[in-house]
């Protein structure tokens, strides 16, 4: 080989490299993710190739801060909160509450009726009749218990509209997201509509008579 060969064979695998890293570094240039950066003061300055700065923002909670912020203002502290797996976890470091989520080592501290509640995806499946008793059934005996107990109570259901952010694509209560908000509202009132998320206060049954029998 030449080492006029040798000198085009360099450049081009030089330029190869520039062109993957142009194309990659797209995504820095974009106004509405620096605009967003900088709402944040967020320390992110880095990326490494095919992980870049729209994972950290568009598959994280940064966007859903103004509501976040809204709804801290409305909830009342120490209760319990119902969610997808990833807006759980959101809400757990923005929020005062407790959160419920189908997470294996979540579930394996909570009671054996939360943990039938999350296995099965009980509230996935809302808009089945028989499934809506059973969560209206579990939303009485679990009032009742919390209140004469003096433990959190289940008081809230949190859901996340956002169509972009891909971990929220690991549960079933964002794929059902439309039948959970056209459901919950038969058990809760609508207490506050952003732009990505829902806060529904479940209606106070704690003072429901026990069944008979």
């Amino acid at each position: 080989m030449s080492i006029i060969q040798k000198r085009l064979l360099v450049f081009f695998a030089l330029a190869s490299v520039l062109v993957l890293l142009a194309y990659d570094a797209r995504p820095h240039f974009d106004k509405g993710l620096i605009q967003l950066k900088r709402q944040n003061n967020s320390a992110q300055r880095h990326w490494s190739l095919f992980y870049d700065q729209r994972f950290v923002f568009y598959e994280g909670p940064f966007r859903y801060q103004d509501d976040i912020n809204q709804i801290r203002d409305l909830i009342e502290p120490s209760h319990i909160v119902l969610s997808d797996l990833a807006t759980s976890y959101y809400a757990a470091a923005s929020l005062p509450v407790y959160v419920r989520n189908v997470h294996r080592h979540q579930g394996r501290t909570q009671s054996s009726s939360w943990r039938k509640l999350l296995d099965q995806r009980t509230a996935c499946n809302l808009h089945q009749q028989d499934v809506f008793s059973a969560f209206k059934t579990f939303i009485d005996v679990e009032q009742r218990n919390s209140v004469s107990r003096g433990q959190p109570q289940f008081k809230y259901v949190l859901v996340n509209k956002d169509s972009n952010n891909k971990n929220l694509r690991l549960d079933c209560l964002w794929h059902r997201r439309a039948l959970l908000m056209k459901n919950i509202v038969r058990v809760s009132k609508l207490k506050y509509e952003g732009e990505f998320l829902n806060l529904y206060e479940i209606n106070d049954r704690s003072a429901t008579p026990a069944p008979e029998g």
